[in-house]
């Protein structure tokens, strides 16, 4: 599974849940790593995404649809789920 969040405590803190039952996760904070991860790797690596929907560089509304415009059927159709925290800063 490929998980994609900017923010790193919550990059963590959902990497460690989703490896305690068993899931085997990449990461990236952004986008924009997310769409580069999807073009190099093989089209059977990852069975699902995590979304993150509010980052900086690239939203995650932006970045699905970038990835859904990638040449490979099976990587362009991969699931999608979005995800979001809304955080309200002091």
């Amino acid at each position: 599974m490929l998980l994609v969040e900017d923010d790193e405590l919550n990059r963590e803190i959902a990497t460690a849940l989703l490896e305690k039952i068993g899931i085997s996760v990449d990461s990236v904070e952004d986008g924009t790593d997310a769409v580069e991860r999807m073009n190099e790797v093989d089209a059977d690596r990852y069975d699902l995404i995590f979304m993150d929907i509010q980052m900086p560089k690239m939203d995650g509304y932006m970045t699905t649809r970038e990835i859904r415009t990638l040449k490979n059927n099976k990587k362009a159709n991969i699931p999608i789920v979005a995800m979001t925290a809304d955080v309200l800063k002091n």
